[in-house]
């Protein structure tokens, strides 16, 4: 219900006398409720404002992001080490068969004569030794002397064992100049020789 008029009136008067006391002009009625209107407005958008921020959730943290170049690295890494592992197979076992592989034997076996001096034996020994390291064709090369009981060397006293690639390296070895030399040597202290080869079996 509107005041009275009467009051209406006092009330202007007072607020008229207060506003020229304190230097400014007294609203009236009317730029009161339209100062009361914008007041009303601006808190009701600072509480909506206040209402969004608190209900509207955060922004989630990015997804940590694995470089590319850093996986390429490391699956090429992976790569390059699983085709090394392959190749140090294919290597033992390219190893294993040559090792299995069947060696062409070539057995020497000398009886020297009687009067044969010990140092020119020795010298026999050492050069036939050393055809091992002047011919490449000689894939092993041991020996040692007779230790048979049986005693059926034939006088034989002294046995070697060359072994070889194929027929074709052993006679590469038979005319070699390095041991047509050694026969040189070798020829005037024998009463004797045994020569066998045989293709190794298991």
């Amino acid at each position: 219900m509107d005041p009275a008029p009467g009051h209406v009136h006092l009330r202007r008067r007072l607020a008229s006398r207060v506003g020229r006391g304190l230097g400014f002009r007294a609203p009236n009625l009317i730029e009161m409720k339209s100062l009361q209107l914008i007041l009303g407005s601006l808190a009701a958008a600072l509480t909506l404002q206040l209402v969004t921020a608190q209900t509207t959730p955060a922004d989630p943290a990015p997804a940590a992001v694995k470089p590319a170049k850093a996986e390429k690295k490391a699956d090429k890494s992976k790569k390059e080490d699983k085709s090394k592992a392959k190749d140090k197979e294919k290597d033992k076992g390219a190893a294993a068969k040559k090792s299995k592989a069947a060696k062409l034997n070539h057995v020497v076996a000398f009886k020297f004569k009687e009067d044969a001096r010990k140092e020119d034996i020795r010298k026999v020994e050492e050069a036939f030794r050393a055809l091992k390291t002047k011919i490449p064709q000689v894939q092993k090369l041991v020996w040692g002397m007779n230790n048979s009981p049986e005693g059926l060397n034939k006088g034989c006293t002294h046995v070697w064992i060359l072994s070889f690639n194929s027929e074709d390296d052993r006679n590469v070895y038979l005319t070699h100049p390095d041991h047509q030399e050694f026969g040189k040597l070798v020829k005037p202290l024998l009463a004797d020789v045994f020569v066998a080869d045989f293709w190794a079996k298991d």
